[in-house]
């Protein structure tokens, strides 16, 4: 083991691969469900309708409201992909999955190896944030 892992044993790591897969794998699947949510829509509609310089300018329309280096990027993807649903989420899914890394490696450094075991499992099957994972953006 490297100097990173010299406070967590062989089966502390495993187990926290084992619930990293799962986490990713429930992200991945829940990214590939249809979204019948109506901020998503109204979001959508936004990005379509509004242009970039007006995007940044004045914000997205219908009350919304994010980042301005989100709706750059999500405005761009959806222009690349016809706005196709998948490609809109994709950003959120891979943040949702990174986080499930940083999360570990953040335990790794602070805690003991029951306590990152633990810490990772609930993050990784946390139903909150597997839906997050999965929408366009939070509102």
């Amino acid at each position: 083991m490297d100097k990173c892992d010299a406070n967590m044993s062989r089966s502390a790591f495993w187990l926290s691969a084992i619930f990293i897969s799962l986490g990713v794998g429930m992200r991945l699947f829940y990214w590939g469900i249809d979204i019948q949510d109506s901020d998503y829509y109204f979001l959508k509609a936004g990005l379509v309708t509004t242009s970039l310089k007006d995007l940044l300018i004045m914000g997205l329309p219908f009350d919304q409201s994010a980042p301005i280096g989100y709706v750059v990027m999500t405005k761009f993807l959806g222009f690349l992909s016809n706005y196709n649903d998948w490609v809109m989420r994709l950003p959120s899914c891979l943040a949702g999955i990174l986080s499930l890394f940083l999360f570990m490696r953040l335990l790794r450094r602070v805690g003991l190896s029951d306590t990152v075991v633990l810490g990772v499992l609930l993050f990784s099957l946390n139903p909150s944030l597997i839906y997050f994972s999965r929408c366009s953006k939070i509102s």
